[in-house]
């Protein structure tokens, strides 16, 4: 949890008092607008520790006496940015730091230049809607007081907004982010929307604290979004959510639950929820057809990933992924009719428990012979027991080949008939291989009726056939048990 940020000095002297004044102060910035300077140690190139009375009458001056100054054009001319429509804008930087902001009303004013307001306070509402953001926009460690808008807001470069403080409510509807945005570390205090918004490139929540409701209803993430170790207080939706790329929750703690179940994973999604906290009564709420998109049989091998790190050839990452599918399967363990999603969940925590131990470069005999076991046993045949239909067939394949080997070999010492039907020699090859099903069959669910009796070594092949013959009963029963309990 962080740490309140104390109230900035009330005494800031203004900035401009006078028309003439606000002419000096943009003149003064503008003469240290050369990009191969470090502002950080030209002074003059920052307005510092000064109240602006309305920050859109700065920034229309710092723009309009920039376009009336030749020299400076053609000083900046190598460095110029061009937008998406072609149009050519020159790399102004108009540079803030804990400035006191009496007034902002930039409602779709065309910000051309890059907009630094570090530490900032602003003591009245933020009205920055439909703004144009042409370049990148600073607000880090910035105390929104009020209300701050930035809906229908578009910003053409990086936003960040790191450390920020929105106190009381924050609105980004509808807007758009065309690069990397930034939210680290930043505190939401009231309900933060985010509706509609489409975040192009990389978001990064990291750190964020979410005190009231978190909205992302219909938001859109094409690139990379981050909410590591953020906190949500009051929930967090996600009502019809596009995911287009990767996103983390890693670390991240909810006191509500986390409501994901009308979210959109397009093809290239992925999903990360490697330490997730969650308090009591709260939940994640996942999307049914999240695992299986398919129905039937097929869907068991057609399933999609959907988990970051499922489809990596690094251990480590598909041990991470893994326990990812742990958590989403207690997930859906507390949701009614959602077996199948959870069974799949348990299903791939299970394989990319052995590819994780597969991927590793040195490995003991031991480690070597359970991941044969593993996939040829446990997945293959026995689906981890939460596909029993695997089950039958596995016992099938043995009875048809075992059955398949006494065919052969009847006559030459494989088994014989008791005397109670006599000596069936000499017979076809269709009546030996029903006799050897039968026989296959009959010693499989150990029956026995001693009609027919195993030959030689043929009693071990016999004794072994009747062994997995009882143990995959014994496992079908529960598999089967476990489906229909639940």
């Amino acid at each position: 949890m962080s740490a309140p940020r104390p109230d900035p000095p009330p005494d800031r002297p203004p900035a401009w008092t006078t028309e003439e004044e606000l002419h000096a102060l943009v003149e003064r910035l503008l003469e240290h607008q050369e990009p191969s300077k470090d502002y950080r140690r030209t002074p003059e190139a920052w307005v510092e520790d000064r109240s602006i009375p309305e920050l859109r009458d700065l920034i229309e001056a710092f723009q309009t006496a920039a376009q009336n100054r030749p020299k400076l054009q053609q000083r900046l001319i190598p460095h110029y940015h061009m937008k998406s429509n072609g149009e050519m804008f020159p790399p102004l930087v108009l540079r803030m730091r804990r400035c006191t902001f009496a007034s902002c009303e930039c409602h779709r004013l065309n910000i051309l230049c890059e907009l630094i307001a570090h530490e900032g306070t602003f003591e009245g509402e933020a009205s920055f809607r439909l703004a144009s953001f042409a370049r990148d926009a600073s607000f880090r460690s910035a105390t929104f007081g009020n209300m701050a808008w930035f809906d229908e807001a578009s910003f053409g470069g990086q936003a960040w907004f790191n450390m920020a403080s929105f106190r009381n409510g924050s609105c980004f509807y509808r807007t758009s982010f065309y690069a990397d945005a930034s939210f680290d570390r930043v505190e939401f205090s009231r309900a933060a929307r985010f509706d509609f918004t489409t975040f192009h490139e990389d978001t990064s929540f990291r750190f964020a604290r979410f005190v009231g409701e978190a909205n992302y209803e219909e938001a859109i993430f094409i690139g990379q979004a981050t909410f590591f170790a953020a906190m949500f207080h009051k929930g967090a939706e996600y009502y019809k959510l596009h995911f287009h790329g990767e996103i983390y929750f890693t670390g991240a703690e909810f006191d509500r639950s986390l409501k994901l179940q009308t979210a959109i994973f397009e093809n290239n999604a992925r999903i990360g929820f490697n330490d997730v906290i969650l308090r009591a009564g709260a939940d994640i709420l996942l999307k049914r057809n999240l695992i299986l998109p398919m129905k039937g049989v097929v869907h068991f091998f057609m399933n999609k990933p959907i988990i970051v790190g499922e489809d990596s050839k690094d251990a480590k990452a598909l041990d991470y992924a893994a326990v990812d599918y742990n958590f989403l399967r207690d997930g859906y363990r507390s949701q009614p009719g959602t077996d199948d999603e959870e069974d799949i969940c348990h299903l791939k925590y299970m394989k990319l428990k052995r590819h994780a131990l597969a991927a590793k470069r040195k490995k003991t005999w031991r480690e070597r012979a359970y991941v044969l076991f593993d996939r040829w046993v446990s997945d293959l045949c026995l689906g981890y027991l939460v596909m029993p239909w695997r089950i039958p067939v596995t016992g099938a394949t043995i009875v048809l080949g075992l059955a398949a080997l006494y065919t052969f070999n009847i006559g030459n010492g494989s088994i014989a008939f008791s005397t109670i039907e006599g000596s069936a020699y000499p017979m076809g090859l269709g009546m030996r291989f029903l006799r050897a099903i039968y026989f296959s069959m009959i010693t499989f669910v150990t029956v026995g009726y001693g009609d027919i009796t195993p030959i030689g070594w043929y009693k071990g092949v016999a004794a072994v056939e009747g062994f997995l013959g009882v143990s995959l009963i014994a496992l079908f029963t529960v598999a089967w048990a476990r489906k229909m309990i639940r």
